[in-house]
């Protein structure tokens, strides 16, 4: 049954009625604020890290060495780049386990910082962090909206022209511009 102390020390009953507690056999009470709060749930509610689980306690994620994936040294100014399924599998981990994100992060190979970063944004947005970027990676292309313009021109007065001619009526137009045939060729 539930039972409800109030402030001034009168104990109640899931009906709102007072409840004479010497007739009462012992009742173990559980305090419900700490229970309503998430971050005391998870300090209080926390499995020890250093425990050894049960078989029937082990997490519904299946952990092979492939889904582990220690930083490589191969990339060291961009940084370390993981798979999609690492950082599904650390967030589920840091979920459904309630433990800290670095604790996520190390079961699975991932620096702290990258497993709090995974983690914070998921809690914030509910999404896994996808590798996208806004920035465009490699060099900038040589051809740009005035080269497409003179080439769409060019192509619509002499539609027989060849990649070579193209090439050379740009360079011809544009001092100073040096460009391939195939770059040419892939703008076209």
């Amino acid at each position: 049954t539930f039972r409800y102390i109030q402030p001034d020390g009168q104990t109640l009953n899931e009906n709102g009625e007072d409840v004479d507690e010497e007739n009462e056999e012992e009742i173990e009470f559980m305090e419900v604020e700490p229970l309503t709060n998430y971050n005391k749930y998870i300090s209080t509610n926390r499995p020890n890290e250093n425990a050894s689980m049960e078989d029937d306690d082990q997490p519904a994620l299946k952990i092979k060495d492939d889904d582990r994936r220690m930083p490589t040294k191969s990339q060291p100014s961009k940084g370390n780049r993981y798979p999609y399924h690492v950082k599904k599998n650390v967030v589920e981990y840091y979920t459904e386990k309630l433990c800290s994100a670095a604790a996520a992060g190390k079961k699975f190979g991932v620096p702290e910082k990258t497993a709090q970063r995974w983690c914070k944004r998921w809690t914030e947005t509910g999404e896994i962090e996808l590798e996208t970027s806004s920035q465009r990676r490699g060099p900038k292309p040589a051809l740009g909206s005035e080269h497409k313009a003179f080439v769409t021109n060019l192509i619509d007065e002499q539609p027989l022209l060849r990649v070579a001619d193209v090439v050379d009526a740009l360079c011809g137009h544009f001092n100073g511009l040096t460009v391939k045939k195939s770059a040419v060729h892939d703008f076209m």
